[in-house]
């Protein structure tokens, strides 16, 4: 009986499948139970901010872009991105997608580049912000 390369490759992720999300079935029971009876304000309140971070980030790509972006074809690349993101990780995707639309509405590499780079670099800033104030606030005067 011959194996393949290919079958091992297979084997290797199925076990590794099995390690990651074995010890989060117990998890994934507690989400469940939450599920079964939402707090429908505060599920439509996070549903109205993440849209709204679809809306933001459009409007600062806008801002930020060398050339004219159409504001409704970036909040729909903000939305598109935000499921690639869950696809690749460490917010390559988004990044991917952010980048392949400037060169697509004819931004050069360096400009494509540095716009992408800029966004991310207020985005580090603005979350740099909030820990501060979050720690700020919670410290023992």
């Amino acid at each position: 009986m011959k194996i393949d390369k290919r079958s091992i490759i297979l084997l290797a992720i199925f076990v590794i499948a099995i390690y990651v999300l074995l010890p989060q079935v117990s998890s994934f029971h507690a989400s469940v139970k939450y599920l079964s009876h939402p707090d429908y304000a505060y599920l439509l309140l996070g549903l109205a901010l993440t849209f709204l971070t679809f809306f933001e980030a459009g409007t600062t790509y806008v801002l930020l872009a060398f050339k004219r972006l159409r504001l409704r074809s970036e909040y729909l690349i903000q939305l598109s991105s935000f499921f690639i993101n869950n696809l690749l990780p460490a917010g390559i995707g988004g990044l991917g997608a952010n980048y392949s639309y400037l060169k697509h509405m004819k931004h050069s590499t360096s400009e494509a580049t540095s716009v992408v780079a800029a966004n991310n670099s207020l985005g580090l800033f603005g979350h740099f912000l909030v820990v501060l104030v979050v720690v700020t606030l919670l410290s023992p005067t």
